[in-house]
């Protein structure tokens, strides 16, 4: 089943205050001499391995989930586990909106030993993952929505609840929070789970990240007035993003990125395709999620070929939030700042 554009919608909330958590995600370049963050906040907490015989986990909805050692056999919702593959960490069990030998999130990672129990939205093989036996269940989470399940991958209320009733589910939050402020929420998660954060491959990850980030950070302040506009295109209509409910499109603008807002209520504006013209933008990121959006219409609508910036070549991918890996989130910045750089201004 594909689900639709607003299947996973993000209702307005207050925002998450996450300073705390940033601060220690980002603590790792402090050692590389190239970012110090400081704040505070509540955080999960965990007991990991040696502190005492019993697994404990408190997730990011308050629940406390414990074992009688540390989960082995982990089922993670796809977008988790590419967050959790950025610290060395590997599902057992993964369900997702596609197959993951097609998912961005585990591009260049070895797929034996990855059981697949869900390839498509909302569509989870509830005996297979039974039979697996997994010890947890991790999944995103939304704390602008909390009863809103598809966050979490799951179809309706009553999946939820039978995927439940296999194993503890452990959840992350994922929305109202700039990458870089969400992040550390995995880090700990993966640190509970025995993953070792402190390698040398983890320290270039991070410097990679932030030189990322500092390249998008200078093209931006070089060219203040560039507007990037995130949208999803489908035949009938143009769904633009609210970029402060995407943890993707947040961290552009924490950077300086000038992107497009909107006044409508919920994530989305819904602009027919007629009015798209009204709304130009010298940089479009094109919605690029797997099982959600199918893109190949756009090579031939006129509205679209005709803009501006489609036709300058301005025009690059983005994920709704849905990308966790840091590498591909390095790379998607490298990407931003390389647009920003070379773009020109179209808009008066």
């Amino acid at each position: 089943m594909t689900t639709t554009l607003l299947d996973r919608h993000r209702p307005a909330a207050p925002q998450v205050d996450d300073d705390a958590t940033r601060r220690e995600f980002l603590a790792g370049l402090a050692a590389t001499g190239l970012f110090v963050a400081c704040g505070s906040g509540d955080q999960p907490s965990a007991t990991g391995p040696g502190d005492d015989p019993t697994w404990s986990f408190t997730d990011d909805r308050g629940v406390t989930v414990e074992f009688p050692s540390t989960p082995r056999r982990l089922a993670m919702q796809e977008d988790v586990a590419g967050a959790l593959l950025s610290y060395g960490m590997r599902p057992t069990m993964v369900f997702g909106n596609a197959p993951i030998a097609d998912s961005p999130q585990f591009e260049g990672v070895g797929l034996d030993g990855i059981e697949e129990v869900g390839t498509s939205f909302g569509v989870i093989n509830l005996e297979r993952l039974a039979s697996l036996r997994p010890d947890v269940i991790l999944v995103p989470w939304s704390a602008s929505a909390p009863d809103d399940v598809t966050w979490m991958g799951f179809e309706d209320r009553a999946q939820a609840d039978q995927v439940a009733s296999i194993a503890p589910l452990v959840a992350v939050n994922v929305t109202d929070l700039a990458y870089s402020d969400m992040m550390p929420r995995f880090q700990r998660l993966a640190e509970a789970l025995g993953a070792d954060t402190g390698t040398d491959a983890q320290r270039k990850m991070l410097e990679s990240f932030e030189q990322a980030r500092q390249a998008v950070r200078a093209a931006a302040a070089a060219a203040p007035d560039i507007k990037v506009m995130a949208v999803s295109p489908t035949p009938e209509l143009m769904y633009i993003a609210r970029p402060a409910r995407d943890n993707e499109l947040r961290e552009y603008a924490a950077l300086g990125v000038e992107i497009y807002s909107h006044a409508a209520a919920g994530e989305f504006e819904e602009v027919s395709w007629e009015r798209m013209p009204e709304r130009p933008a010298d940089v479009y990121l094109v919605d690029s999620r797997l099982g959600f959006v199918d893109l190949d219409f756009l090579a031939e609508h006129p509205i679209w070929t005709s803009l501006p910036a489609v036709q300058a070549g301005q025009v690059g991918r983005h994920f709704l939030g849905t990308v966790y890996r840091i590498p591909l989130v390095t790379a998607l910045l490298q990407e931003l700042a390389e647009l920003i750089s070379k773009a020109e201004n179209l808009v008066a």
